[in-house]
């Protein structure tokens, strides 16, 4: 469920926060329409030992900084910085050495507009890249800086927000999974729960987590469940009013719509399929670990999909808002874009 109020049309709202998720001496450098998404995270109900639950953080952290990129060496980005980034810190220079590891940047306008690198750092004027884009971006293009969904600041650091169920040890948790980019594996979290001390986030061993996990931008994460009630929580932020690139990698890759609507396969994918091959395979999960699966076939008239055992055609494929599409890639890597869907038109 996607909730905004009324911006310069009857679709899109703008949900007026006080300091949402920004850091507390920088205000929004950008004036993006801003709302939540209600998610659901499905208990057991009795019925089963864990109920599964994948999940995607559709709505930005609101950027703090904008510009346009007016020269480009190497991963060294020179900048002219947009009124409202000088308004907001009163003319002083950004502190971006906070911005490594913690922040990325977008392409908000260009032929590139969607795609998103992680940040180095930077000085008064350049911002430092994570990796070489000299070839893909250009000057004049216009970007964002923004900071990365974590897993504190999506449930909460201390457990606040969707109150998942606690215990000492991992296995009587409730038990959350991220893909890891590097390693193509999923690492697994959870909220500790000692009698002696507070709720932490810790590892599936049990070791404290030094730095809340990243939710990249497009990617989703999974909650297995050992609760019998189903858990709630709001996911505030900015509504993306470009293109998305999302990054998919071989093997398996949690997907997720990055606009705050529900979507069907066919949509989610665009009518040329979004660059999938015929032995890549596309899995929408459902409740208590069911699934639907589909595969691409290529023809003369285009890309068609083929739905697997009794799995609904593409077109009616519902792929609800918050939830997440598992591609298991077999080629090489590629870029998916994703097309700003209509009903977020102003």
């Amino acid at each position: 469920m996607f909730r905004l109020t009324p911006l310069r049309s009857s679709l899109f709202c703008l949900l007026i926060l006080v300091g949402a998720y920004l850091p507390p001496q920088l205000t929004a450098a950008t004036t993006d329409p801003i709302g939540y998404t209600a998610q659901r995270i499905a208990g057991t109900g009795g019925q089963f030992d864990r109920a599964h639950t994948y999940l995607a953080t559709p709505m930005l952290g609101s950027a703090i900084e904008t510009g346009v990129i007016d020269r480009i060496d190497g991963t060294t980005l020179h900048l002219q910085l947009s009124e409202a980034s000088i308004e907001a810190t009163g003319g002083k220079p950004l502190q971006r050495g906070t911005y490594a590891d913690t922040h990325y940047l977008q392409i908000s306008k260009g032929p590139r507009a969607g795609y998103h690198v992680a940040l180095a750092g930077g000085g008064a004027h350049t911002l430092q890249l994570s990796q070489d884009l000299s070839a893909l971006l250009q000057p004049g293009d216009a970007y964002q800086v923004r900071p990365y969904a974590t897993l504190g600041s999506v449930l909460g650091p201390k457990n606040q927000a969707a109150a998942l169920h606690t215990a000492p040890t991992f296995g009587r948790a409730d038990q959350i999974f991220i893909p890891d980019p590097q390693s193509g594996r999923l690492a697994a979290y959870y909220f500790q729960q000692r009698a002696d001390g507070p709720v932490t986030l810790a590892h599936s061993n049990g070791s404290h987590c030094e730095s809340d996990p990243i939710l990249y931008p497009g990617s989703g994460f999974m909650i297995s469940r050992i609760a019998e009630k189903d858990a709630y929580f709001n996911h505030v932020g900015d509504v993306q009013t470009h293109a998305a690139v999302i990054p998919v990698e071989t093997g398996l890759n949690f997907v997720a719509f990055t606009f705050p609507v529900d979507t069907t396969l066919a949509k989610f994918f665009g009518p040329q399929s979004g660059g999938l091959s015929e032995e890549d395979s596309v899995i929408l999960p459902r409740e208590f670990g069911a699934q639907d699966q589909y595969r691409i076939r290529h023809t003369p008239d285009g890309p068609r999909w083929l739905p697997e055992g009794d799995a609904p055609p593409a077109d009616e494929a519902k792929v609800p808002v918050g939830s997440v599409v598992i591609i298991n890639r077999q080629g090489e890597p590629f870029n998916l874009r994703l097309e700003r869907p209509f009903e977020l038109e102003l």
